[in-house]
């Protein structure tokens, strides 16, 4: 169906939608951004996720306080991030380069540099998202029974020795959990890049989602950017399957 023309008439076009989108430059330049993104990201917060949780879980003076400081990121919309790290990214009025220039740095053009740009969303993903990952496996730790530990101290084992063969086992329900939601998330990110750099500049963090959308309501052509919704449905359902097969016989 033609939106500009609903009278036209419609014909069946089998898969075309779908030739015309996996042919499309932009949509290849999307999907290599989009994994890149993807594969940093969640990379990146599940080791820093792992070190707050493990921090977390320790029986320290103010640690409530503490946890509720560590989980404030997430709990803020992602627009509102977005529009709040546009401003600190400014180049030449941003907090971040003031900082920068008092230390006797040049900042960069954070948002407007193609070097750059991808690298400054990801910090901002970063900052936002961790805390996530950090409560889900915060949740996991605190679910492991105390007599484990106890056990394999008495054994001799150490601190390293107790994470590698206790903590780690027991926690890859969690750490699946955690890496799927989070998976998901990062690979159809739309709100934060797109109030930060609307996809740009050049293209350089203009993720399938972002694509997909101006594909959608700036050039107009809703079937081959449906037919691309739904190739990024399938290949979320495909990672959490290969995620899932994974570690089935270990959970």
């Amino acid at each position: 169906m033609n939106i500009l023309n609903p009278e036209a008439s419609v014909s069946f076009v089998g898969l075309e939608n779908y030739s015309t989108i996996l042919r499309d430059v932009g949509f290849s330049r999307s999907l290599v951004t989009t994994s890149t993104f993807t594969i940093a990201v969640v990379s990146v917060e599940f080791l820093l996720g792992l070190s707050l949780s493990l921090a977390l879980n320790q029986e320290l003076r103010g640690k409530n306080a503490f946890r509720v400081l560590v989980l404030f990121p997430v709990m803020i919309a992602p627009v509102a991030v977005g529009i709040v790290w546009r401003w600190m990214f400014v180049d030449q009025y941003g907090i971040i380069n003031f900082v920068l220039e008092n230390l006797g740095i040049n900042g960069p053009l954070w948002l407007s540099d193609p070097s750059v740009a991808l690298l400054s969303v990801m910090l901002v993903d970063i900052w936002q998202n961790t805390p996530f990952m950090a409560l889900i496996l915060l949740a996991g730790l605190q679910a492991i029974p105390r007599d484990l530990y106890e056990a394999v101290n008495m054994d001799g084992a150490s601190r390293w020795q107790s994470t590698r063969y206790v903590t780690l086992p027991m926690l890859r329900s969690a750490i699946l959990i955690a890496l799927i939601i989070r998976t998901i998330d990062a690979f159809t990110v739309f709100d934060t890049i797109y109030v930060l750099t609307g996809g740009g500049p050049g293209g350089a963090t203009g993720v399938l989602s972002i694509f997909i959308y101006k594909m959608a309501f700036y050039s107009i052509r809703i079937e081959p950017a449906t037919a691309g919704s739904w190739i990024m449905v399938l290949m979320m359902l495909a990672l959490s399957l290969i995620y899932a097969y994974s570690t089935r016989s270990k959970l």
